[in-house]
């Protein structure tokens, strides 16, 4: 009820203004990356969300524009296909789902048009994970998002930040978060490039030939040697 209130607050008094996408008429898919705003989480594992985003606004030639009042930057462009919107949320990432729901609200988009990319320690760097649902795995944003919506059932594209041989008794989710927040090695920098374009390369796969096949492609592979 507060999401609706305050949307109608904002539409009454013109603070937002409806913008020219054509998001009636036309159905898009939502690339929605996760990560914390600010220069001092640039170039954090936790950001990959944000960097894969940036990288798919990058290779399309496209640049984003702020919507303060919904607390995203976003962008439009065509990824296999598809008409998309990149999304990044600018609240914190433990605050992404009301963001989310806040700017899918006013425009009347659904949860089930997103994607979400994000960080998981659980899976090696070098390698990603196409689900149509799943539990949060211990990731704020995510926790969030499955509270703002009541529900698990969303598209999750986790990207690996984890090291490439991953014991089972590997960072307990207590013992998490410094090694998240931590910088990427030199060896990592190196190789996120790839890992943005495994992103890409599984989404247009995703679009083009649809979930299942994507996730029979992209889930096994790592760009990492």
């Amino acid at each position: 009820r507060g999401f609706s209130m305050l949307i109608r607050h904002l539409r009454r008094k013109r603070i937002l203004k409806q913008h020219r996408w054509n998001i009636h008429t036309e159905p898009k898919q939502i690339l929605i990356g996760l990560g914390n705003p600010g220069s001092q989480y640039e170039n954090t594992r936790h950001n990959i969300g944000f960097i894969c985003v940036d990288a798919i606004a990058q290779k399309l030639g496209l640049s984003f524009k702020e919507y303060g009042k919904l607390n995203v930057m976003a962008s439009e462009g065509v990824v296999g296909g598809r008409n998309v919107i990149l999304l990044k949320p600018m609240g914190f990432i433990n605050r992404s789902g009301v963001c989310i729901k806040m700017f899918l609200d006013y425009y009347g988009l659904s949860l089930d048009q997103c994607t979400i990319i994000y960080d998981t320690f659980h899976i090696p760097f070098g390698k990603i994970r196409l689900r149509s649902k799943g539990s949060s795995g211990g990731h704020n944003g995510i926790k969030d998002i499955i509270n703002a919506y009541d529900t698990q059932h969303f598209t999750h594209l986790k990207v690996g930040i984890g090291p490439q041989k991953v014991a089972s008794d590997f960072l307990k989710d207590s013992d998490a978060q410094p090694y998240v927040l931590g910088k990427w090695s030199p060896k990592e920098q190196e190789f996120l490039p790839d890992v943005a374009d495994l992103v890409f390369s599984c989404l247009e796969h995703k679009f083009i030939k649809g979930d299942q096949t994507a996730m029979s492609i992209y889930n096994s592979r790592n760009v990492v040697y």
